[in-house]
């Protein structure tokens, strides 16, 4: 009777032994950042990229098609920025901020404080909300009194979300020179704002300033773009679309 009693004992102990070890593998909690919040001034910063390598404004490349062409303007417009933590809480808003990304400048800018333990993304509209897109240029505060960043006070009009400028070889001569045609891409309209973010996913530390780069890739946002057969689109053409879809792919991509 002993005997069975023991045994009946120690087959007990086994399974709760068994199925406690089964709770612990299948309670993996999720990534939890403990600490204390800490305050920080916050800055975004814009890396120009073609491919894998630093851009150059200016510099020559081919489009798909093999056609030679330099882009000498890109500036694009950001607005509504936030920044969230991993569950897309918002920790920070900067609703008074608007920046006008340009490859010909730094492209450093301040957004404000941040007061968190962790964050993970800055987000922001590539373009203008419609009250904004609405104003004048003469009225507004920098950036957006940039006269040439706007199209104008029509209907359906507003700022250009992004330009990109520059010459192809239309001449099919192997250099670009004066004579080759010039080509404007000017995207508009409040249909065309996107968004984007850039990747954070990090313990904001005790003070100080902590910057964020973002790339922007040209030969991404160049890609599938016929130059030669493109010189000109304006507001909402199916290549504006195209250019700004590609916009936010480009700060979209895995994040």
């Amino acid at each position: 009777m002993g005997s069975i009693l023991q045994t009946r004992i120690l087959s007990f102990l086994l399974c709760a032994t068994i199925l406690s070890a089964c709770k612990q593998e299948e309670e993996i909690p999720p990534e939890d950042h403990q600490g204390m919040a800490h305050t920080v001034d916050l800055r975004l910063k814009f890396v120009w990229m073609y491919g894998t390598h630093d851009y150059e404004l200016g510099s020559e490349y081919v489009d798909h098609l093999g056609h030679l062409y330099k882009i000498e303007r890109i500036r694009f417009l950001l607005s509504d920025l936030d920044v969230v933590d991993d569950g897309y809480n918002v920790l920070a808003e900067y609703p008074s901020v608007q920046l006008l990304v340009d490859a010909s400048q730094s492209n450093d800018f301040a957004l404000g404080t941040l007061t968190a333990l962790h964050a993970h993304q800055i987000r922001f509209a590539l373009g203008l909300e419609e009250e904004l897109n609405n104003s004048d240029p003469a009225t507004s505060a920098a950036p957006l009194n940039d006269a040439t960043m706007h199209w104008g006070m029509g209907a359906n009009e507003g700022y250009w979300f992004m330009v990109m400028e520059g010459r192809v070889d239309s001449d099919n001569s192997g250099t670009l020179d004066d004579t080759d045609a010039p080509f404007s891409y000017r995207c508009g309209t409040d249909a065309l704002k996107r968004t984007g973010w850039a990747l954070m996913h990090v313990e904001i530390p005790n003070g100080g300033t902590m910057t964020i780069e973002a790339p922007v890739d040209v030969e991404r946002l160049m890609g599938g773009v016929d130059v030669l057969a493109n010189v000109n689109a304006l507001g909402d053409t199916p290549l504006n679309v195209q250019l700004m879809d590609s916009l936010r792919a480009n700060f979209q991509e895995a994040h």
